[in-house]
């Protein structure tokens, strides 16, 4: 009998038309990274589960398990399968997420608080992902990266592109080299910036020591920063919302419980003109 651990779904794509305000339907990045991934890890190093189990997890997050189980497929695959014999852990069904996600923080599955308190046991198989070569592209220099969100679902978060473009075009002209990661995203590509092609290159340019600035608005892609990134890296999150506050710091809100590399992290609760942020940029990188 197979057991399968399912840490995330894709019942839509988290795009700008396929999309739903539903974690448990669309599993985002950091519902993944600091929800359900890390509470498999802390499943196997119990020894509730096994390394021989099979994690179901979207197609592009592969990379995260690859490394540590010997199993692990997509969540289209996972069902096409006949699994009515076998036994399934949901860690997103409703009355486990709810105990991982929604009850107050210390009460919570994961013992996140003061500081992930499993950090000593587990930290090799959190920060265990199986990066890719980079060979396509160019990180031969220091580098900022900008997170563009595009999705329909909550999409008071979404910056417009022509302030992303404005801003892209500003560093251009002060020779600074740019990636950028996003869904949708890759009409931002130029000459100059490139556009990070998947989910397994974002984690491993992240964890590249010229990776030196994140710009990112309120989306779980910067997550990847405090699981693989360096003590190097300055993240500057525009909250333009103020939302940050309004959730308490909530570990998928960026509470420093999860900030495994100790980066540098600059919440920004309004939206700054596009020149400040680049005298941001430059004061940092």
């Amino acid at each position: 009998m197979t057991k399968y651990i399912i840490c995330a779904k894709e019942m839509y794509l988290g795009t700008s038309t396929s999309d739903i305000a539903n974690p448990i339907q669309v599993t985002e990045i950091a519902t993944e990274l600091v929800i359900t991934r890390l509470y498999c890890l802390m499943m196997l190093n119990d020894g509730t589960i096994s390394k021989t189990d099979t994690i179901v997890t979207a197609s592009e997050r592969k990379c995260l398990y690859e490394n540590i189980f010997d199993n692990v497929i997509d969540w289209n695959t996972y069902t096409s399968i006949n699994t009515s014999d076998h036994e399934i852990i949901d860690l997103l069904a409703l009355d486990v997420f709810n105990s991982l996600a929604s009850v107050p923080v210390e009460d919570r599955l994961i013992p996140y608080l003061p500081f992930y308190q499993n950090w000593n046991r587990d930290r090799n198989n959190i920060q265990d992902i199986q990066f890719s070569s980079l060979k396509e592209y160019d990180v031969s220099d220091k580098f900022v990266c900008l997170l563009i969100r595009t999705r329909s679902a909550w999409s008071e978060k979404n910056l417009s592109k022509e302030y992303w473009k404005e801003l892209i075009k500003i560093l251009e002209d002060q020779n600074i080299k740019i990636f950028v990661f996003g869904k949708e995203t890759e009409e931002y590509a130029t000459e100059k910036t490139e556009h990070v092609k998947n989910f397994r290159d974002w984690c491993s340019i992240v964890n590249h020591s010229n990776c030196k600035q994140i710009i990112s608005t309120i989306t779980g892609g910067v997550y990847p920063a405090f699981i693989c990134g360096t003590d190097k890296i300055n993240l500057v999150i525009i909250d333009n919302l103020d939302l940050v506050q309004n959730y308490g710091y909530d570990p998928s809100w960026y509470n420093d419980c999860i900030n495994f590399t100790n980066v540098n992290k600059n919440i920004i609760n309004y939206l700054p003109s596009t020149n400040e942020l680049v005298e941001i940029i430059k004061n940092e990188i």
